[in-house]
């Protein structure tokens, strides 16, 4: 999550070798949790999984969102079972 040895950077090398990175020895806020999600986004990610990672803070936002996520699962859910036909149709013209 975050570069090794943070401490070392901050203080410019003036960490003794043997002492425990603060940050190793701290557990990760939910907030730091989500941000390493969401910086390990790129330009290929699903919609859905940028849908799943939008924290909205207004009430119809949050609606918007699950009702989104809702659709977009069940379009997934049903292009999984057309692929899965197809193929299976495939298999048996052969």
């Amino acid at each position: 999550m975050f570069p090794p040895r943070l401490t070392d950077i901050a203080h410019r090398g003036r960490v003794e070798l043997n002492e425990p990175d603060v940050l190793a020895l701290v557990l990760p806020t939910e907030d730091i949790l989500h941000l390493d999600r969401v910086w390990k986004l790129h330009e290929h990610t699903s919609p859905l999984v940028m849908l799943e990672l939008w924290r909205p803070t207004d009430e119809f936002d949050e609606f918007i969102r699950d009702w989104l996520l809702d659709f977009g699962r069940r379009v997934l859910a049903a292009e999984r079972r057309r692929s899965r036909g197809n193929a299976s149709q495939a298999g048996r013209t052969r």
